[in-house]
């Protein structure tokens, strides 16, 4: 007598439940407590088209840094190689 034929792949097969891992199993408190009927705005004001897909393409150079945000960046370059070096 010849065992029964797999229809598949062997690495499809589910692996044997462990009931050791099943009853460690706990829900985090994230799970446990969701928070409902957050008030978000879905669109969030901001119009995509798929028609128009030139409108995300990357620019060839990046435009200029507003003053402030790049002596910010400046910083935080310093604080890594700081902490880097």
């Amino acid at each position: 007598m010849r065992a029964a034929q797999i229809p598949c792949d062997p690495k499809l097969l589910v692996d044997q439940i462990r009931p050791a891992e099943l009853a460690a199993f706990k829900l985090t408190s994230l799970e446990r407590n969701p928070r409902r009927g957050l008030p978000l705005t879905p669109d969030l004001g901001i119009h995509i088209s798929v028609l128009n897909v030139g409108q995300y393409a990357v620019p060839d150079s990046m435009p200029p840094m507003d003053p402030e945000d790049e002596a910010l960046l400046a910083v935080c370059i310093r604080l890594l190689v700081s902490c880097l070096g």
